[in-house]
């Protein structure tokens, strides 16, 4: 496989084990990918995570000495109970770690979830901008670019598979519950399943897309990304629709145009979600 770019395995950092290292070498794996979440003991405890702050650590020191360079960690704010504090002692000690690729989201509560009865316990909306803006701060003193909305990396270190997704590329999942795309159409393998005639089948969900979802997904994923949407890209039964609605953010700073691009500034990225849902249809 001499021409494989990139080849993401995801875990867990209590899955790192020595010998769970040894057998990623014996396979074509170049970059991990770990559910760090937090590196608050506390936090990692409240949301039931089977690891502790200490193995994080371990388990990426340990890839890191068997030669692995290019790790990425998965980091959460807006936790219920979690301080700005406590998010600020992760994001410091974060950036200390050798990885190359950071990936932090808001934590988002979906109702009928054990977590959605904890909502009014989670830091308010001003603190998790300033634990945002604080992320973005520090991991931008600490030579991250910052690539797309939640993700960070050090040059040559983005997520080549991410970016695919988030351009609106093609792409092959392969195995039980993984998603495809071929610029047309969705591809979701449910796994086999028994049907009319007793037998096992192997269960496929096929959606087709229409000019609008894939404009409305086009916007959606590009414009979270630095170099934001290529108005190539958009129909032209959309180009119109897009460049009315862009111009009064564009006015006030919070879109940005570069050529054929138009972005989310930094002044935008905080109502991203609303410049979104005014450019979609």
């Amino acid at each position: 496989m001499e021409n494989l770019e990139e080849f993401t395995i995801e875990c867990n950092p209590d899955d790192i084990s020595p010998e769970y290292i040894e057998s990623l070498h014996t396979t074509n794996v170049n970059r991990i990918s770990i559910g760090v979440q937090s590196l608050d003991d506390n936090i990692l405890q409240f949301i039931n995570r089977r690891h502790n702050a200490d193995a994080a650590r371990t388990g990426v020191r340990n890839l890191l000495t068997s030669g692995y360079e290019n790790i990425s960690i998965d980091l959460i704010y807006g936790i219920p109970g979690q301080s700005f504090e406590s998010w600020k002692q992760t994001v410091d000690e974060a950036v200390t770690l050798g990885v190359k690729h950071i990936s932090a989201y808001n934590l988002s509560f979906e109702e009928g979830t054990e977590m959605y009865k904890y909502i009014d316990k989670a830091p308010d909306e001003e603190i998790c901008i300033s634990m945002y803006n604080y992320l973005c701060k520090t991991l931008k003193d600490y030579g991250f670019e910052h690539y797309e909305i939640s993700n960070f990396a050090k040059e040559g270190y983005r997520s080549k598979h991410n970016s695919v997704y988030w351009q609106g590329g093609e792409y092959l999942g392969i195995g039980a519950g993984a998603h495809s795309y071929n610029g047309k159409q969705r591809f979701e393998n449910g796994g086999y399943k028994v049907q009319g005639d007793g037998n096992l089948h192997w269960d496929v969900k096929i959606e087709t897309l229409t000019e609008q979802d894939k404009y409305n997904e086009l916007i959606i994923t590009a414009l979270r990304t630095k170099e934001g949407v290529n108005s190539n890209k958009i129909p032209n039964k959309y180009l119109k629709h897009f460049i009315e609605q862009s111009e009064p953010y564009l006015e006030k700073g919070e879109l940005v145009k570069n050529g054929n691009f138009t972005a989310i500034s930094e002044k935008g990225v905080l109502i991203s979600d609303y410049i979104m849902r005014n450019l979609i249809l």
